[in-house]
């Protein structure tokens, strides 16, 4: 009994610790969260991602909750990671809860202890799972105590939705004129989304996504597209999507808002987030707007058409999405015109059809019709126009021009050889050809002649054999249907002979679409393809447009698919990054960017044959610097922004970097290393080293980062000579000074250590050293020749004359000498030594001598003193030998005059006081005894330092500051130590005495005594002091003098 009672007593004191733990986790994780925060504004005329548009990110707002430096979606629970030693502590849960503050929801972290909900376990020897809290007994069935999520990359009926906004869809209806459209894609818990806008609106604050009731579940700002200025059309994605919104939008209850500017006079539209008919295979879209305003009602109509193409009989279907085109008695059976108005005096096309039920939010239609051959190359020049209305009310007319898809996406290809055979890592077989892998390295093959070496210069370390080459294509698609294209092409072999743009008919044929040879010069080929048909803008839109190149040596080299890709905050760089290795047929394109907030955001393509065949390749990303240009001084990291991924994509990724690694990113001396790793079913041969892992590697060069980003680059240390001593040097210019490293580096970009010396590389005569991150260089100094030496000659390499001692060369011809400090002296010279951060100590002489050439250093003797070595003084800060202080003058009736004696000059004045022990720091002379308070620029008076002028030798030292025992703390301006908070000044009266009669209000009359009032504030500012209550004062006070000397005090004097 008694000892269940004691184990429950342990289990309460253990309970006790745990929350203790679980309170020491959440703070520190909280303090890690505020100071990874970066609140920075950007330089906007210096961030510019590309010539047509700027990149105007303003901060997200919390609808995700961020603790330790990492971010969580709504509904999230994790263990939080406290990183090593710690690592992960399974016993606490956070949560990211919902809290709704003024309409908008966002997330809040809430943690607890769930070791207390451990059940007993009955067995003797219970067992922890890996990721576990609680122990379980051992079964070989036991469930997981803590399921994960799986993540839903696909939602039921499509993933594709569209949605019209004006004041009829709004969640309260509005008068505005307004009319916009959008349609949006998700993928991966990212939802992509883009709005078309007529012309001229100007652009939206921000797009907000609503709940029904009205609540905002998050808010982001819609960027125009970088790749198109006239198209009218906004992009952003909306990454980490939350399961619960996620829900809202596969239900199709989840709405979306386009907030204006602040300046703006219009109102804020929404609509209702659906699904479309045709909306998956949508080739075309139209937004259609009012016709003539002035004659429609107080609620403005509008609409959109999604329009797809059937290949077979050249049909169009058009799925309209409209309002505002009937009367207000029209509810039933009302005829409805879609009028297809081709230019060039095509005949239109008009069709008629009767709805059965109309509304006045939203109505849906659906119509099949054809346009013939010059109908539909108009359409894929956006030269068609329509035109929706009632029979009941033909002056409500909606109209607009049909234009392609109304997305933002940008088409991009990695190109790769097109066929290779199939290879593998330890050793495999194809078709054509088998690889083995020998003791040596090598690669051999059977049937072709050739063999690659392992460590290949080109970034591949193993791989099949030949050389392959690699490049990339982007494409984007302008409103009047015309192809923008860009290609570029790496490490060709042979000469380019076609470059051409290619459909895919059937599966492994193609049809020519446009030969864009002539564009393509030095491995770029940049131009416009504006004749494309529909067939072409369907092929492209789908994925089935192909760029091939091909040379002169072996025909086709290199193919890749243009496939859509969402524009996220990666894709407003200028370019992708190629990453490719001569040594394996795979090649990558990356997507880098850094939006204002500091962020990188980054989107990886990965293409061409795997090994092994794999489907799907299991790969990870680094960022390596080599930095040997910027500034060499910091650390050379290797950042891993992915551990794993099995893919041949990611998208919409970012990761926090540090200012110098932003620095270097945007110096271009950063790689991108993309490496494969091996499958779960491959058998490694012994011979592949982790080191020999196919990689892929490019050089990360073009990106913009904002100025507030990045870290000031480095000027280079200047070999100048110091006109300071070291420690004036470190005191009054610590304004140049960076401080994140104490390592120097010169114009060459030559890193030298702190407290490193070296010869002066363009001044034989001088020699430097680093001294907390600054370079100084003083003169040499050349100590005085023995007087035995008869004759004295200057060597090659040497400053200072030395004894001629005859023979100075070996017999091989190298110049005989010693080595000190990395440091060459030739044979029979002498020198001072030069030790930092003093510069060059003239009290020591080394020799090397001429035979043994063994080096000798001896100090300067120093004559006997009269006097005690306890008052010698040295003269100056230089000198080696210390010196009596003089006889004390004690009349003016001596020769030597005092410094009060009128007689004397303000020179004589500042000589007497320098002789006598004085010091002289930035022009100022300081007596001998006299302590001061440097001054630091930029600032002022450092009043934590204290300096000293003892026998002409001036010592800083930083002040200690008191212990102090009191619980509450203040900082006092113009002061280095704390003080407590409970002390009374000089200024403030202790309170009143309370009586403990109710309702008497008579003060105390205590009194308070000192020698003078003078002391008074210095014993009140004394943190020590405390108020006694036998009125004699303060505690710990030390009273001098009579009593009928004191001066009595009262409270308010």
């Amino acid at each position: 009994m008694g000892s269940r009672v004691g184990s429950r007593g342990g289990y309460g004191l253990r309970g006790v610790l745990w929350v203790l733990a679980v309170v020491l986790v959440v703070s520190v994780l909280l303090l890690q969260s505020v100071e990874a925060k970066r609140k920075k504004d950007v330089d906007r005329d210096n961030w510019r991602i590309s010539p047509k548009h700027r990149w105007t990110r303003k901060q997200r707002k919390a609808s995700e909750c961020r603790l330790g430096g990492k971010r969580y979606a709504l509904e999230e629970s994790w263990s939080p990671d406290l990183g090593p030693p710690f690592g992960v502590w399974y016993c606490v849960r956070c949560h990211c809860q919902k809290v709704v503050r003024k309409r908008r929801i966002v997330g809040k972290v809430k943690c607890e202890n769930i070791k207390s909900t451990c059940q007993q376990v009955s067995c003797r020897d219970p067992v922890l799972l890996p990721g576990a809290c609680c122990k379980v007994c051992p079964a070989p069935d036991t469930p997981s105590p803590m399921p994960q999520e799986e993540p839903i990359d696909e939602l039921p009926n499509g993933n594709h939705f569209a949605v019209l906004l004006n004041g009829r869809t709004s969640q309260s209806p509005l008068t505005t004129s307004l009319v916009a459209t959008g349609r949006l894609a998700y993928r991966r818990k990212t939802l992509h989304f883009s709005f078309l806008l007529p012309d001229g609106t100007p652009s939206p604050a921000s797009v907000q996504f609503l709940h029904e009731n009205g609540d905002i579940l998050e808010e982001l700002e819609a960027q125009p597209t970088p790749y198109e200025a006239t198209n009218n059309r906004m992009c952003g994605t909306w990454t980490k999507m939350p399961r619960d919104y996620r829900a809202l939008l596969r239900d199709e209850k989840l709405w979306v808002a386009l907030v204006p500017a602040s300046n703006s006079t219009e109102d804020t539209i929404s609509g209702l987030v659906a699904r479309y008919s045709g909306v998956d295979s949508e080739v075309f879209s139209a937004l259609l707007v009012p016709a003539r305003p002035s004659s429609q009602p107080l609620l403005k109509g509008g609409g959109t058409a999604i329009i797809s193409v059937s290949a077979p009989t050249d049909s169009l279907h058009i799925s309209l999405v409209f309002n505002g085109v009937f009367l207000s008695e029209d509810t039933h059976n009302v005829t409805l015109v879609v009028e297809l108005i081709p230019s060039r005096a095509v005949e239109p096309v008009v069709e008629t059809v009767r709805l059965s039920k109309v509304f006045t939010d939203v109505n849906r239609l659906e119509v099949m019709t054809t346009l013939g051959d010059e109908g539909l190359r108009l359409l894929a020049r956006g030269r068609v126009e329509m035109r929706v209305w009632s029979t009941t009310a033909e002056d409500l007319v909606l109209e607009g021009i049909i234009t392609p898809r109304a997305t933002c996406n940008v088409f991009s290809a990695v190109l790769t050889p097109p066929i290779a055979p199939t290879t593998s890592l330890s050793s495999g077989t194809s078709s054509d050809t088998s690889y083995v892998v020998t003791k040596g390295g090598e690669l051999l093959t059977n049937q072709l002649e050739k063999k690659v070496i392992i460590g290949d210069d080109d970034g591949g370390a193993y791989g099949a054999v030949g050389r392959y080459d690699a490049g990339w294509a982007v494409m984007t698609l302008s409103n009047d249907g015309a192809f923008d294209y860009q290609v570029f092409v790496k490490g060709l072999t042979g000469q380019v002979a076609k470059l051409t743009l290619e459909r895919v008919v059937r599966r492994k044929k193609s049809r020519m679409v446009e030969d864009i040879t002539s564009t393509f010069e030095d491995g770029w080929a940049n131009g416009t393809y504006d004749k494309p048909t529909y067939r072409d803008m369907e092929a492209l839109l789908q994925g089935q447009l192909q760029v091939r190149v091909e040379t002169n040596e072996i025909g086709e080299k290199l193919k890749g698919s243009l496939v859509p890709v969402a524009v996220t905050e990666a894709l407003r760089s200028t370019w992708p990054i190629l990453l490719s290795s001569a040594a394996w047929p795979l090649a990558a394109t990356a997507w880098v960017a850094v939006d204002a907030a500091c962020v990188l955001h980054y989107d990886v393509i990965v293409s061409g044959d795997m090994p092994d065949g794999a489907r799907d390749p299991s790969w990870s990303l680094t960022l390596r610097e080599e930095d040997t240009k910027w500034d060499p001084r910091f650390e050379q990291n290797n950042i891993k922004l992915e551990e794993a991924v099995t893919g041949r994509d990611i998208s919409s990724h970012m990761a926090e970097l540090s200012r110098v690694s932003l620095s270097r990113l945007k110096a271009g001396v950063t790689h991108l290393d993309l490496v494969l790793l091996p499958g779960d079913d491959q058998v490694w041969n012994e011979t592949v080293a982790a080191s020999a892992l196919p990689t892929l590697s490019g050089l990360v060069k073009g990106i913009q980062v904002p100025a507030i980003c990045v870290q000031q680059s480095p000027s280079g240390g200047s070999y100048s000579m110091v006109t300071c001593d070291p420690l004036g040097c470190l005191l009054d210019s610590r304004a140049d000074i960076d401080t994140t490293t104490y390592k120097c580096i010169d114009d060459d970009k030559r890193v030298y250590e702190d407290g490193q010396s070296w010869a002066n590389p363009l001044d034989i005569c001088s020699r430097c050293m680093c001294t907390k991150g600054r370079i100084h260089c003083d003169p040499v100094l050349c100590p005085s020749l023995p007087s035995t030496c008869s004759h004295s000659v200057t060597l090659p390499g040497e400053c200072c004359p030395s004894c001629d001692v005859g023979n100075h060369v070996t017999p091989e011809g190298d110049l005989k000498g010693c080595n000190l400090s990395n440091t060459f002296h030739a044979a029979g010279t002498q020198w001072h030594p030069y030790l930092p951060p003093n510069g060059f100590d003239k009290c020591v002489v080394c020799i090397c001598n001429a035979t043994t050439l063994e080096i000798t250093c001896t100090r300067k003797e120093c004559p006997a003193l009269s006097c005690s070595p306890k008052t010698a003084y040295y003269p100056a800060k230089t000198s080696c030998c210390k010196k009596c202080p003089p006889t004390p003058i004690t009349s003016f009736s001596t020769a030597l005059p005092l410094p009060s004696d009128p007689r004397m000059s303000e020179e004589e004045r500042k000589e007497w006081r320098l002789r006598h022990g004085g010091c002289v720091r930035s022009n100022k002379i300081y007596d001998n005894g006299q302590e001061w308070h440097p001054r630091v620029f930029p600032v002022g008076v450092f009043k934590c330092v204290t300096c000293l002028c003892k026998d002409s030798e001036i010592t800083c030292r930083r002040n200690t500051c008191p212990k102090l025992t009191c619980h509450v703390k203040v900082s006092v301006p113009d002061e280095c130590c704390p003080r407590c908070a409970d002390y009374y000044s000089s200024r403030r009266t202790p309170p009143p005495r309370k009586n403990s009669r109710k309702g008497s209000t008579r003060k105390s009359k205590k009194s308070y005594y000192k020698k003078n009032s003078s002391e008074v504030s210095t014993v009140l500012s004394d943190p020590n002091c405390r108020y006694s209550k036998s009125g004699r004062g303060y505690g710990n006070t030390k009273w001098i003098g009579k009593p009928l000397e004191r001066t009595r005090l009262r409270r308010g004097d």
